[in-house]
């Protein structure tokens, strides 16, 4: 018990800079910013935070490939996140309707990992998306206005990550890439043996229950609640673990510092 607990704990305070992708990373961050910026300085608050979600999680999408995997990649999540970002809108005004719902949607998501990491990553990015916007109460036009600026949002980034290659070697894009998402594997595994099929519908109760409490309490920004556990959330019990004790470590330090800052600003 105590190795494992070591384990655990030392796999929550690792990082390994050397995987970090710094420039695209750099670069998802700027777009984002300048969406936002442009938001403020022309007034349009409201279509803020749907262009931010979609440029950052298909910035969030964008892992090292080559160009003619990347472009399919990002439409990919481009196109995941804002069903996802709709259909929430959609349900948000559902009630307890809504429990159901992101049980059988986080189940989806949580499977479709055994597709492959990129389907895996893909998959936690939607479901996050649709906790957000599940969370905020909306009407019908609305909710499709809303998936229309995640989508904007997410087509700024993409055409932001591979601008530079479209000018100046768009024969990239031609060359043969290697399908990383092996929809075959969808059909082949599911069953209850399967660790990503079991993960899925750990993750669908998880979420139910989360919501659960969001209703329940009612709190403001509640959505906070189901949007935590896919983060957290992977088919093992040891990076589940870990995953918990980054999140506590990283909330407890973020609420540190804001307070910090706040006493040390007067604000």
């Amino acid at each position: 018990m105590l190795a494992r607990l070591k384990f655990v704990a030392l796999g929550a305070t690792e990082f390994e800079v050397t995987k970090v992708a710094w420039i695209p990373s750099i670069r998802g961050a700027l777009v984002v910013t300048l969406i936002i910026f442009w938001c403020l300085y022309t007034g349009n608050t409201a279509h803020a935070i749907p262009l931010a979600v979609g440029a950052l999680f298909v910035g969030l999408a964008d892992v090292d490939q080559i160009v003619s995997q990347r472009w399919r990649t990002l439409l990919t999540a481009t196109f995941c996140i804002t069903l996802c970002a709709m259909l929430g809108g959609l349900v948000s005004n559902f009630g307890l309707y809504q429990v159901l719902l992101i049980a059988v949607v986080g189940s989806i998501c949580g499977y479709v990992g055994v597709a492959g990491s990129r389907s895996a990553l893909i998959g936690l990015l939607s479901i996050v998306t649709y906790a957000i916007f599940s969370g905020t109460p909306e009407n019908h036009l609305t909710a499709l206005a809303t998936g229309a600026l995640v989508a904007i949002g997410g087509l700024l980034q993409t055409a932001a990550t591979v601008a530079s290659t479209a000018l100046t070697a768009p024969s990239e894009f031609r060359i043969p890439h290697q399908n990383n998402h092996n929809l075959g594997r969808l059909r082949e595994n599911l069953n209850t043996q399967n660790d990503f099929f079991r993960h899925g519908a750990r993750l669908g109760l998880a979420l139910a229950i989360a919501l659960s409490v969001y209703l329940y309490l009612g709190w403001p920004h509640g959505y906070w609640i189901p949007m935590t556990v896919p983060w957290i959330s992977l088919p093992n019990q040891n990076g589940t673990a870990t995953r918990v004790i980054s999140r506590v470590a990283g909330s407890m330090a973020g609420v540190l510092i804001a307070y910090a800052v706040i006493e040390g600003l007067q604000l």
